[in-house]
């Protein structure tokens, strides 16, 4: 017997919940106008440019620092301190977990900080706590990051599909500019210019999530908004 592709749609389940929506650069305008209200939004596109920005500067440059004197690491020791992107798929899932049970607002402001003391340990001398501290900030990365790549899916409401994608292009900004910029610190000051850098993006970072404390939640039942076009 040959099933056709109308056959199997036939046997699908009618769709639910789904209306069919016109897409140009009007209603992309009016989008990025409705996304542009929101008194999360922004700040949340901000904070993924800093975080993200900090935590590829410090693997990207951590790895400079740890071949040279006085660690003279091999290429396999450093390349292995990547294996701690593994803890970061479960603090991802903690804080996720924690958010979704105390909300994110109260949440989100911990993973940024214990980011900001694993850049301060790996501003010590001792190997272990250097080592230590790049675990801490793949902790702090990949939790913040849960939370707030939730919470921008949340604040987009039925947009939420741009408000996600503005949100991956305001973290990939953040990779290549603060990463580019980064080798400016490491050029002048070595690693404590980088460490620095990374903590005053961190601290910025950490004002902006205090600053979401304030913002009102959305209602549980509120139905969805549908930007305006242009």
């Amino acid at each position: 017997m040959i099933v056709t592709s109308s056959t199997r749609t036939a046997k699908l389940p009618p769709s639910r919940s789904f209306a069919v929506r016109k897409h140009d650069w009007a209603s992309f305008a009016g989008t990025i106008r409705y996304l542009a209200q929101d008194k999360a939004l922004p700040w949340l596109y901000a904070e993924g440019f800093l975080i993200m920005g900090a935590f590829v500067t410090i693997y990207n440059y951590v790895t400079f620092y740890l071949l040279a004197p006085p660690y003279h690491l091999s290429q396999a020791a450093v390349g292995a301190i990547f294996l701690f992107y593994i803890v970061g798929s479960f603090s991802s899932t903690w804080f996720g977990t924690l958010a979704g049970r105390l909300g994110r607002r109260r949440v989100f402001w911990i993973p940024i900080v214990a980011l900001l003391c694993g850049v301060a340990l790996t501003a010590t001398k001792p190997l272990v706590l250097i080592i230590l501290g790049i675990g801490i900030v793949t902790v702090g990365y990949f939790g913040a990051h849960s939370i707030a790549s939730s919470w921008v899916g949340r604040r987009g409401r039925n947009a939420s599909g741009q408000a996600a994608a503005f949100y991956l292009f305001f973290i990939y900004m953040g990779s290549s500019v603060v990463g580019s910029t980064a080798g400016i610190a490491w050029s002048h000051a070595g690693w404590p210019g980088v460490a620095g850098y990374t903590g005053a993006l961190i601290v910025m970072a950490l004002l902006i999530g205090l600053r979401l404390v304030a913002v009102k939640p959305l209602p549980e039942n509120e139905k969805p908004i549908r930007p305006a076009p242009a």
